[in-house]
């Protein structure tokens, strides 16, 4: 009877550590999908500002914009870029 009983322990242990394992791997897995998405978002903002100094370049060589207000553009856009 006492084997038995400590099998049953041990099943019930390991049991629990099966759980609190798969409550773990899925927190981890949510974690690296917020910082996945994150990334993602920071990489889509830097693509955005690059298109926009490319513009900025663009009037400036155009003539279409001045080289004073090409400055506080570029100052605007560079604010806005994450780190």
């Amino acid at each position: 009877k006492q084997i038995i009983s400590d099998v049953r322990n041990t099943a019930k242990a390991a049991e629990r550590e099966a759980k609190e394992a798969e409550r773990l791997a899925k927190k981890q897995s949510k974690e690296a999908e917020k910082r996945t998405r994150q990334e993602a978002e920071k990489d889509k903002q830097i693509i955005d500002s690059l298109k926009q100094i490319q513009n900025v370049s663009k009037e400036l060589k155009d003539r279409k914009l001045s080289t004073k207000d090409a400055i506080e553009t570029l100052k605007d856009i560079s604010d806005k870029i994450p780190e």
